[in-house]
């Protein structure tokens, strides 16, 4: 592009709608031009917090000139529309993981921002996350051999589905922490996956009035490699993480370990906890940390021209093999990665 800083909007004012404004206004190559929420407080108030205009209307943000790239980061079964609209309007995308819940709807949304000629990246800020990042590049350089198989565990605790989120029962730990997971799993293999054998539990939260998978377990099938991969929302809150982040790879000449949500600080006081800190920190003034990274990567594309790390046809990916564990949990059966 021409111009030297991208003006940036970010649709969806909430926990990371907030990471986004973050970055795009502390960074050299953007500037935060618009917030947006359907909730009209809470766009004031993120608009008043980073100096920047605000409006409860997507459509203003579409319509706007001077906005080049637009941020969705609104719950994760409300990214369809929105995206589409962006991509009509000749906006750059940059949206939150999952792309879509719908593997049809991920694959429009592909189709549209190629139609209108405009960029697409999906957030999966973990290929930034120092640890998966190193792991990555050790099965790339050759020691590591042959990856042979994986296997993954992420979770949250009952105050992410109980407290934090209040859409729970139009999500689930499948759309929520899987496409964190399956998009480093399928990162480390380099391979699109085949098919899928899922297993899946409601009890503990439908009977606390939440219409969500408590656990979910799946074996993912690669052409030359397998992971085994599960994900749940009930791990009680005396957990001292709000994640259980844990990540094995086998391969033909080595073996690693990611723990992830110990991030080298305990601290004991009325809870004992494993602060998260390496995501985002304020360091005396200045937001650092991986979260913020992956943000500023699709300024720096647009400002330069290259693909992004993570595209469009990586989220429809990963949307398509999630989509495919939830058919596998519900008919019993092996489903192909549609």
């Amino acid at each position: 592009m021409e111009e030297k800083r991208i003006h940036a909007a970010v649709i969806g004012c909430g926990l990371w709608g907030d990471v986004h404004m973050r970055a795009y206004s502390g960074y050299s190559g953007s500037e935060l031009a618009a917030v947006c929420d359907l909730d009209e407080e809470k766009a004031r108030k993120a608009g008043e917090k980073h100096r920047c205009r605000w409006t409860a209307d997507p459509e203003a943000v579409f319509q706007d000139p001077r906005i080049h790239a637009v941020s969705i980061t609104t719950p994760d079964f409300a990214h369809g529309e929105l995206v589409m609209r962006a991509a009509k309007a000749g906006k750059h995308i940059l949206c939150e993981k999952p792309l879509s819940t719908d593997t049809g709807e991920a694959r429009r949304m592909v189709e549209e921002a190629k139609k209108n000629q405009v960029l697409l990246m999906v957030d999966f800020h973990n290929r930034w996350n120092p640890a998966p990042l190193e792991a990555w590049r050790i099965i790339n350089t050759g020691g590591f051999g042959r990856p042979l198989c994986v296997a993954g565990h992420l979770a949250n605790t009952l105050f992410v589905p109980r407290q934090l989120l209040s859409w729970s029962s139009k999500s689930g730990p499948e759309w929520f922490l899987f496409p964190h997971l399956i998009d480093l799993v399928t990162w480390f293999l380099g391979a699109k996956p085949v098919e899928v054998y899922a297993f899946g539990s409601k009890e503990i939260l439908p009977a606390m009035g939440i219409d969500a998978y408590d656990s979910i377990q799946a074996m993912v099938r690669y052409p030359e490699a397998s992971a085994s991969v599960s994900t749940c929302w009930i791990l009680p809150e005396s957990f001292p993480s709000l994640v259980d982040f844990r990540v094995h790879l086998f391969g033909t000449k080595g073996k690693i370990d990611l723990t992830l949500d110990r991030q080298g600080i305990e601290f004991s006081g009325e809870k004992y906890a494993w602060p998260f800190v390496l995501g985002q920190q304020d360091a005396h003034g200045v937001s650092i940390g991986f979260a913020e990274q992956p943000i500023r990567h699709f300024v720096d594309c647009l400002l330069s021209g290259r693909t992004p790390v993570c595209t469009g046809e990586d989220g429809l990916i990963n949307t398509a093999t999630i989509r495919a564990i939830l058919d596998s949990v519900k008919s019993g059966r092996t489903e192909k990665v549609q």
